[in-house]
């Protein structure tokens, strides 16, 4: 039996968020509904998209207005404003093109396989920090809505070795799925073909 921190945590992952410019409610890739409040912290991590901004990248988080659970969100729509504080009704979906496929597992390999359920904060260590951010940014990268740089060359660095890591762990994952697929469609296959010879 699958524990509930479990379940959790594999819902995670599809975690994505993102505020519709239409009418800025955050939609996830899960499913369910349900009333947030936003909230936000600085990473003091800038990129060429704002490099004059005192915050840098925001790292993000919703809390359930009626249960008081908070979780730690991407945001899939850049540039679009998150109000702190704000009400948003949630409405969730199943992502279905593959830019938003392949968003939720960088936000699953870079964020929540780590992190799990664990909600930033202000008094985050630099290296949750950076794992939030980098994982933000490449999201936006992903889904073509950002191709910014940090302005910080260091952090640009560790920024490239992020993302080679983050696409060898997803095509590694990949791999492994593709291998115990075929490995099922081998035993179904040689089922079949005993059926065939035991009926023909």
């Amino acid at each position: 039996m699958i524990k509930t921190s479990k379940i959790k945590k594999i819902v995670a992952f599809l975690m994505l968020m993102i505020l519709c410019i239409t009418n800025a409610q955050p939609i996830f890739a899960a499913s369910g509904s349900g009333t947030y409040a936003g909230g936000q912290f600085a990473s003091y991590m800038n990129t060429t998209d704002h490099p004059d901004t005192k915050y840098g990248v925001l790292i993000r988080f919703l809390v359930n207005t009626k249960t008081g659970e908070k979780m730690t969100v991407f945001c899939a729509e850049h540039d679009v404003d998150f109000a702190t504080g704000t009400a948003y009704n949630g409405e969730y979906y199943t992502p279905t093109n593959s830019a938003l496929k392949k968003a939720c597992k960088i936000a699953y390999v870079g964020w929540y396989s780590k992190h799990g359920d664990y909600v930033v904060n202000g008094g985050m260590s630099n290296e949750i920090k950076k794992d939030y951010t980098y994982t933000q940014q490449y999201i936006w990268q992903t889904l073509g809505q950002s191709n910014a740089s940090f302005t910080n060359s260091t952090y640009q660095a560790e920024y490239e070795d992020y993302k080679r890591e983050i696409d060898n762990t997803i095509s590694n994952i990949e791999k492994r799925q593709a291998h115990r697929m075929n490995l099922s469609f081998d035993k179904s296959l040689e089922h079949d073909e005993q059926e065939t010879c035991r009926n023909g």
